[in-house]
């Protein structure tokens, strides 16, 4: 569908511009669901690289980061190819506290 939306956006005839320029100045539906799809779609590299960071698996899934440029697309395949965390190994660190004059035990 990704794919497919910029294809057609590509192969789009000048008529077909006019047209949405149209719609885009006089129906503020239109105009506010094509700037929430921009951001959203420019944003999705973030998300990505903030997932795969979460999962420690930038060095083997860098490749997602462009892919994630295309909408629907890259961000759907990601979600379906990343690593689950189950499969991940957990890493338990040491939890510090403080007591406080308040908090020692009695």
């Amino acid at each position: 569908m990704g794919l497919g939306l910029m294809a057609f956006a590509g192969f789009a005839n000048g008529g077909t511009w006019k047209e949405f320029d149209q719609y885009f100045r006089e129906s503020k539906f239109i105009h506010v669901m094509s700037l929430d799809f921009l951001l959203l779609s420019s944003f999705a590299p973030f998300w990505v690289y903030n997932d795969m960071t979460c999962r420690r698996c930038v060095d083997k899934g860098s490749w997602f980061i462009p892919l994630s440029l295309v909408p629907f697309l890259g961000p759907a395949l990601y979600v379906a190819l990343r690593p689950r965390l189950a499969d991940l190994p957990v890493r338990i660190a040491p939890v510090e506290t403080e007591l406080g004059p308040t908090d020692m035990p009695k």
